[in-house]
């Protein structure tokens, strides 16, 4: 799974709150079994891991707490970061 969190100025407030909980939410629903990637979008897009990780406890709580660390900044470059999460997604093995 990649997760693609926009937090861009567009997404202040109630937008990024909404977004924030959704994220967490399916992070707090992943098990060990499950790989897990988290792009964040403002002006450039950031990766979290750099692959599909082994979401491991660790891992799910250290994504949680960069989603919730998020604040609205920049502008939005969704592009490149959709282009990033496919390239993970096409190399994954499942």
């Amino acid at each position: 799974m990649v997760i693609v969190l926009d937090h861009s100025l567009s997404m202040a407030g109630e937008p990024l709150q909404n977004a924030q909980r959704v994220a967490q939410e399916i992070l707090a629903g992943l098990s060990a079994e499950d790989r897990v990637e988290v792009i964040t979008i403002s002006t450039e897009p950031a990766v979290m891991f750099g692959e599909l990780a082994s979401a491991h406890p660790e891992v799910r709580a250290a994504a949680d707490g960069l989603v919730g660390a998020l604040r609205a900044a920049g502008r939005s470059s969704i592009g490149p970061a959709l282009a990033e999460a496919a390239a993970l997604l096409k190399t994954s093995p499942n």
